[in-house]
């Protein structure tokens, strides 16, 4: 099988650096650093009927003169748009039209991470939304992640209602926040999945934290909303935690009658479930997964830290570091987890990506880039590795570590590489362009 990349088409220009980037199966967005400071929302269907400027779904300009947009979240599913500035403020539009629901305040600093905290399917407030973000902390020393909680109802309704303010923080970090990630937990001892928020810092250190509140996400049994709080006292007795799986324990003073409750608004708590302690900086990547072994199903962390290091860690098993991988010699730029063939694919400031199984390098992608590895999207279905670079290019690589092909129409760094429906591949450059190249294969 051959593959043609026929020339990329500039979807847009004159964009200045691309520091926010998000997409979906449906929408990609981004906010740059031009004069007009503007966040741009794309239909990536439309694209491939190569006519960018029909594929524009709406621009959404800076509220504020000075203040550029920083990072920006999808969430289609609610036709929500999340969009963090340099003033340490998010503003939330819709989707589709851009139109301003509301703003959200609470940092101290620009916000770096911005996470949608998934709901337990048992989880009986169904039209809330949970949002998770923090901070580098760099001026301020806003070491914090603040939790928002967004009512679709009230949104759908027009109403202005939706809390401006965090309903909750998670406190404990003692220096930056730069990587932040959302997921479900499952706990066995009471037979259903919880949300956590995983964070880690530029000290090197990883928190896992629950996000529970009021008994609602703990199935029909309510929690003493005062129970310490319960998971901190847990955590605080050293060994007293067996597993992620087993670490609540609700005696009977801690529960009430199994009722069906009532459906109202939530009192959110966080609390500390487990650290994670390794990394010798900062923790640039977190990914989750999940891995199988014979009958059972483990919870799984793989980080990428400014120490060159990977590590993997069972998440069943209190954070326990199952394998460290060694073999980078600077930071790790960008990982990418499959959780069901077993395998991870990383890229460096060192110039080279490397493919490995859960305890060791199988190939080196080397010799191609002269700079940082910024960036990597995969091309699943035909098993190849795109990777982006400081020096503007961009290679194609063969899940055997073979350099296959490569672009070089940027001019700058490639900061964002994805492939939709292994059928193009988006590209964005600080040359301020955002290309798309149509991916076609020969049999």
């Amino acid at each position: 099988m051959d593959i043609n990349l026929l020339s990329p088409t500039i979807i847009a220009r004159n964009l200045g650096n691309i520091p926010g980037f998000h997409h979906d199966s449906h929408f990609f967005a981004i906010g740059t650093n031009s004069a007009q400071k503007e966040v741009y929302v794309y239909n990536i269907e439309r694209l491939l009927d190569g006519i960018p400027q029909s594929a524009l779904v709406t621009t959404i300009p800076s509220p504020f003169n000075k203040y550029n947009p920083h990072r920006v979240l999808i969430n289609s599913n609610n036709n929500l748009l999340f969009v963090a500035y340099t003033n340490n403020m998010i503003m939330v539009h819709e989707l589709t039209t851009g139109r301003k629901l509301e703003t959200l305040r609470g940092h101290q600093d620009i916000v770096d991470n911005i996470v949608v905290v998934p709901r337990p399917e048992s989880d009986v407030v169904q039209d809330e939304l949970i949002i998770a973000t923090s901070s580098r902390g760099k001026a301020n020393k806003d070491y914090t992640i603040n939790l928002w909680k967004l009512s679709m109802k009230k949104i759908k309704e027009g109403s202005s209602t939706i809390a401006i303010t965090p309903f909750s923080k998670i406190i404990g970090h003692v220096s930056g926040i730069s990587s932040l990630i959302s997921s479900t937990v499952f706990l066995e001892s009471l037979d259903q999945e919880v949300s956590t928020v995983i964070s880690g810092s530029l000290d090197g250190n990883i928190r896992c934290d629950i996000v529970t509140g009021d008994g609602h996400n703990l199935g029909n049994s309510k929690v003493n909303n005062s129970a310490g709080l319960l998971y901190e006292g847990v955590h605080r007795e050293s060994g007293v935690i067996k597993s992620t799986r087993d670490v609540v324990k609700i005696t009977q003073d801690q529960t009430t009658q199994k009722t069906k409750p009532e459906a109202k608004e939530t009192n959110y708590t966080n609390t500390l479930l487990f650290e994670m302690a390794g990394h010798e900086s900062a923790v640039n990547v977190l990914k989750y997964g999940q891995l199988e072994e014979g009958e059972d199903l483990y919870d799984v962390l793989v980080s990428g830290g400014n120490d060159g290091k990977i590590k993997v860690w069972n998440l069943s098993l209190k954070g326990t570091c199952t394998s460290t991988l060694i073999g980078h010699s600077s930071s790790i730029e960008s990982l990418y987890f499959n959780d069901v063939k077993k395998f991870i694919i990383s890229t460096s400031a060192d110039t080279t990506s490397r493919i490995w199984d859960m305890s060791e390098c199988k190939f080196v992608l080397d010799g191609f880039h002269s700079s940082f590895v910024t960036c990597q999207a995969i091309c699943s279905k035909y098993g190849l590795i795109f990777t982006g670079s400081h020096d503007g290019k961009i290679g194609l690589w063969s899940m055997v570590g073979e350099c296959v092909g490569q672009l070089d129409r940027h001019t700058g760094l490639i900061s964002h590489l994805f492939v939709y429906n292994n059928k193009v591949l988006i590209s964005t450059s600080d040359d301020g362009t955002v290309r798309m190249t149509v991916l076609t294969f020969d049999n």
